[in-house]
């Protein structure tokens, strides 16, 4: 049998109706989450690419939308919460329909903050995470030390002394890319982006799926 779309749908604490794509395998070996930046693109090429990889690798991907819920003028905290109490209740709706499985979480910018906080919070672990475009603040939220990461002395959103800090965790495998910004793009160097998107793509899928 072929994978298939479907949408999980979820009602907000606030009463808002969110779809989220599933895309689901027939004998599915494990869930993989996957939570995008504040664009909420999860179509740009390196998630595209990491939900392709582990979809035929045997794994499920759920595709987060945050459509209507990144009200700027909330307070930080609000918005986390209300992020984190989403996720959580998309992967229990899951595991209510499809039976209890391995969750594994990719998150990009803001979705890297959502899965630091998310890994420090739950008492089961996720089985893999992986950091994309971390933020400052991603490392703040990052408790367990544990996890696959890419990120650029480059990328305005991170700093050196995060980064350093990151260095010295055993539990991190971390993955650095020379002029490469938050979207992981190389200015003026095509060639160079495409090699900074297929590492962070190979490695990401190899991770997750081992």
């Amino acid at each position: 049998m072929a994978m298939t779309d479907e949408f999980l749908e979820y009602r907000t604490m606030e009463g808002m109706s969110t779809k989220h794509l599933l895309i689901k395998n027939p004998e599915p070996k494990g869930l993989v989450v996957i939570l995008p930046g504040a664009n909420n693109l999860s179509e740009i090429p390196v998630l595209y690419l990491i939900r392709k990889g582990v979809s035929d690798e045997g794994y499920d991907t759920l595709n987060v939308d945050y459509e209507g819920l990144l009200d700027r003028d909330l307070n930080k905290e609000v918005l986390f919460d209300r992020l984190i109490s989403m996720v959580k209740g998309l992967v229990n709706q899951y595991v209510e329909t499809y039976g209890e499985t391995e969750v594994s979480i990719v998150g990009r910018s803001l979705g890297s903050i959502i899965g630091a906080r998310m890994s420090a919070e739950t008492e089961e672990p996720f089985k893999k995470v992986v950091y994309i475009s971390p933020t400052g603040l991603t490392i703040e939220e990052l408790k367990t030390g544990e996890g696959l990461m890419f990120t650029s002395y480059a990328d305005e959103y991170m700093d050196e002394a995060a980064i350093e800090k990151v260095k010295g965790w055993e539990g991190i495998e971390l993955h650095l890319y020379n002029g490469a910004d938050h979207s992981l793009e190389r200015e003026g160097d095509l060639d160079g982006t495409i090699d900074v998107i297929r590492d962070v793509v190979k490695r990401s899928v190899e991770y997750l799926t081992s």
